[in-house]
């Protein structure tokens, strides 16, 4: 998580907390929901253009095929 996004939320929560009584019929008083407004999502994140693969179809079976392939897996050897 970005420290943006932990900041907004602690905003959040210290007001959630400090603002017990007047709430509304859905738990939220007016000045609660005017902060969780500008808690918009962030969007998409912008495109990958490190990754020449990406958008190929043949790429994209091949990693079906390793990801699904039990010779890769096995059990979780901790120490020796």
């Amino acid at each position: 998580m970005s420290v943006r996004i932990l900041v907004r939320l602690g905003v959040l929560g210290a007001i959630l907390a400090g603002c017990a009584g007047d709430e509304d019929i859905d738990g939220f008083s007016p000045a609660e929901w005017d902060v969780l407004r500008t808690l918009s999502p962030l969007g998409a994140p912008p495109p990958d253009t490190t990754n020449k693969y990406a958008d190929d179809p043949k790429a994209a079976v091949l990693g079906q095929r390793f990801f699904f392939e039990k010779r890769f897996s096995g059990p979780i050897v901790v120490g020796n």
